[in-house]
């Protein structure tokens, strides 16, 4: 791993929420960002809710595009959804821009690509979900789904 990737990894300090959920209560990446989003938003997600985003974590268990990014959408499609996704005003552009903010922050949206960069061993993939948060959370308020 290169200097830049250490860096990288020595700047991302998850927050205790994070690490709370991702360490001690041993939730996926997926499953912590809706976690949150749901404590921080007010969503009202019943627990049972929560095993629905289990498949996403590791990109989808194959390293394809992050279950921190996917679990972003998610929190993004209960703010944003009143009915259906295509009932939805501009859905396509809210997703969209939502994954281009998450690209611009990692640099990628694939587990592969994220994971050599920002997992420890230690921490897991706190630092991701921590990002991925911070990027959620600056476009909800961008976008007046958050206040």
């Amino acid at each position: 791993m290169g200097e830049n990737t250490e860096e990288i990894r020595r700047a991302r300090y998850a927050d205790a929420d994070v690490r709370r959920v991702m360490l001690t209560e041993e939730y996926n990446c997926a499953e912590t960002v809706v976690r949150l989003g749901n404590e921080r938003y007010g969503l009202g997600l019943p627990e049972e809710a929560f095993r629905l985003l289990s498949g996403f974590g590791g990109g989808m268990c194959v390293g394809k595009t992050c279950g921190a990014v996917t679990g972003a959408i998610a929190v993004l499609g209960k703010l944003a959804v009143n009915d259906r996704a295509h009932h939805t005003e501009n859905w396509d552009e809210l997703v969209g821009g939502l994954f281009d903010a998450m690209n611009e922050a990692f640099g990628a949206t694939d587990c592969d690509d994220i994971v050599p960069k920002y997992r420890t061993e230690e921490e897991r993939c706190c630092a991701t979900v921590d990002l991925a948060l911070e990027v959620l959370d600056a476009y909800l308020k961008e976008n007046g789904l958050a206040g």
